[in-house]
């Protein structure tokens, strides 16, 4: 199966492994300590905040492929050995590139249970609001002035006759990692344009080193060589005239 969800080209911003011995962050994902360790850093953007955080390397020599895209999108990969793989070229990504993690919404619909419920993801850490990040994030959403500056005039919630509105989604990073593909695809058609305007998706891509080309050698052409005779040296030899 193929999660068909609209793909807007993208800034792909590569992190590239290296083992390290220091765990100056949370594991995101636990798995065997013996491999490479991806320090990752993730802007959820529009108020999400930032997850921070480490993940094993699946692969013994690959790097980390973090592109983000507005939605709608159409994600050409499917399941593939317990991991979801891209399946076509395109778009900041290669085929074989593997779907470690993704923003998604953690009140979300759960397509086992078939209802909206909360689903798994971490919490990005929210930094300091500062003048114009409102409307900076209206903006990257889609919303217009108007609607921004009525929605501070106007209660959104009237309890007393019966009119309530959902507060702005909170947006969590879920790891794909040992999770089944039903929950994979629910956290990923989750991002849906009335809820975000964007999502961050995390791949794992291996380094395939290419041998070294071997040098093209061509003999050398065959030369016969006959002995000087004296003649031969006169000529070599004879002053020019002047």
């Amino acid at each position: 199966a193929i999660v068909v969800l609209a793909l807007t080209l993208g800034h792909p911003v590569v992190l590239s492994a290296r083992p390290t011995s220091i765990r100056c962050a949370a594991p995101l994902c636990r798995a065997n300590t013996a491999r490479s360790v991806f320090e990752l850093s993730v802007d959820m953007g529009e108020g999400g905040g930032l997850v921070q955080g480490e993940l094993t390397a699946f692969f013994t020599n690959s790097k980390l492929v973090v592109v983000r895209y507005p939605v709608p999108l159409v994600l050409q990969a499917s399941p593939a050995k317990g991991v979801v793989r891209v399946d076509k070229d395109g778009m900041g990504l290669l085929v074989g590139d593997v779907l470690r993690a993704c923003s998604t919404l953690e009140m979300r619909y759960d397509s086992q249970a078939r209802a909206v419920k909360m689903g798994p993801g971490f919490h990005g850490r929210k930094r300091e609001r500062r003048l114009g990040d409102e409307d900076e994030i209206a903006s990257r959403s889609g919303t217009r002035w108007w609607e921004r500056r009525l929605r501070g005039l106007v209660p959104q919630s009237l309890p007393e006759l019966g009119v309530f509105t959902e507060t702005c989604p909170t947006k969590v990073l879920f790891i794909a990692d040992g999770q089944p593909y039903s929950k994979v695809a629910d956290a990923l058609t989750a991002n849906v344009p009335e809820k975000t305007g964007e999502v961050v998706l995390v791949f794992e891509r291996p380094i395939i080193e290419s041998a070294a080309a071997p040098i093209e050698t061509r003999p050398l052409p065959k030369q016969s060589f006959s002995p000087l005779t004296e003649d031969d040296l006169d000529d070599l030899f004879r002053t020019p005239p002047s």
